[in-house]
């Protein structure tokens, strides 16, 4: 592989910037309409919009695509491998990701352990009604899995935080094979994806170690990840856009092949997306915007926030635009595919905005010093 020159290396790190925050909108479209859920409306066109955007459609491609991003940075400009550059790598990402995970995890199950202490001691039942709550999250698995096999911690976004940590202790694992076996160990890292063949633990997503392995053998191998998905764009981008018809609006007709073809989707359509926006970001359609990018990690930890008798802001604006389905079927499109997603990302804009001019400290040590 052709070694990384300048001008290409400056064009990735702008695409890559440019992407997080549509990465982050996509993650809210996919909490506000979850693949299980079918939005409520009378109009079959509709249905296939929304679905086209939810969690059925190009939102479930944001994830996979953060790990491959975190993976390829992990070892980005990586000069050797030793046990003092795992040390160093393996602390920086105690204040980045482990301290914040265990804050934004914490935070709310101390409100709510206090708020039942204080209600309990009215009624003298205070120890009960905690052990109640600790019991149903499954108390300190509430910061893992909440107590099931493949479950999620208390603030559910964060089991990619989780799974990321994961991936991080054990890139020396991932490194040896890498280099041993080069692109062999994705090969079947690949297929184990492509057909779900895995373990049903949490921590271990195969979509988490797949991504991040495949982002980590295109750094150590000194590609740039945007220039051969742009190279490749105008064969993957047609096929992925097959696979998401395919996969989304006949997937009954697939039987037993659909886990194979959704995850392809997700192969392909990573691609297509960082592709798409080298594209975007080299006509200048869109552009990187420094507050938006660094308000990522807190929209993505926010936007589901639970709080004590208080509804996250995602479920809240879920609740509310569920209400409305009007007689005209393009307001429905627009409050429920525009304003119901703008309203969340507002709100976690405006309260990102007031935390960095008012608390700044605290901002900072929660977003991991983002």
């Amino acid at each position: 592989m052709k070694h990384i020159i300048l001008d290409s290396e400056r064009h990735q790190s702008e695409v890559i910037s440019t992407m997080r925050f549509p990465l982050i909108a996509m993650i809210v479209m996919f909490h506000l309409y979850p693949p299980e859920q079918t939005i409520a409306t009378p109009y079959a066109s509709y249905n296939i919009i929304a679905t086209f955007f939810s969690a059925h459609g190009i939102a479930r491609l944001a994830v996979p695509a953060f790990f491959l991003i975190s993976g390829y940075f992990f070892f980005y400009h990586l000069k050797e491998w030793n046990k003092t550059v795992y040390a160093e790598k393996i602390r920086k990402r105690v204040s980045t990701l482990l301290i914040p995970y265990l804050l934004w995890n914490g935070i709310p199950i101390l409100g709510i352990i206090l708020v039942r202490l204080l209600i309990g001691m009215n009624s003298g039942d205070s120890l009960n009604s905690i052990k109640e709550f600790g019991d149903s999250i499954g108390w300190f698995r509430a910061f893992w899995d909440g107590g099931t096999a493949g479950g999620h911690p208390f603030d559910v976004p964060l089991w990619y935080v989780r799974d990321l940590m994961v991936c991080s202790v054990c890139t020396p694992i991932i490194y040896f094979l890498l280099k041993k076996f080069g692109i062999v160990t994705i090969f079947i890292i690949g297929c184990l994806f492509l057909t779900n063949t895995w373990i049903d633990v949490a921590g271990l997503d195969v979509r988490a170690c797949f991504f991040f392995s495949f982002g980590a053998y295109l750094s150590i191998n000194n590609a740039n990840i945007v220039c051969i998905c742009r190279k490749y764009a105008v064969i993957i981008i047609p096929l992925s856009i097959v696979l998401l018809i395919v996969t989304t609006y006949f997937f009954t007709s697939l039987g037993g092949g659909k886990i194979f073809f959704d995850n392809l989707f997700l192969l392909l359509g990573v691609g297509s997306l960082i592709g798409g926006f080298s594209l975007l970001v080299d006509y200048k359609v869109i552009r990187n915007v420094p507050f938006l990018t660094k308000s990522v990690f807190f929209v993505y930890a926010f936007h589901v926030f639970p709080l004590p008798g208080i509804m996250s802001v995602t479920a809240f604006f879920k609740k509310l635009t569920g209400n409305f389905i009007v007689e005209t079927q393009e307001m429905t499109y627009f409050i429920q595919l525009i304003v119901a997603p703008t309203a969340v990302l507002g709100c976690c804009l405006v309260t990102y905005f007031l935390m960095r001019r008012t608390m700044p400290k605290l901002l900072s040590v929660l977003t991991g010093q983002r």
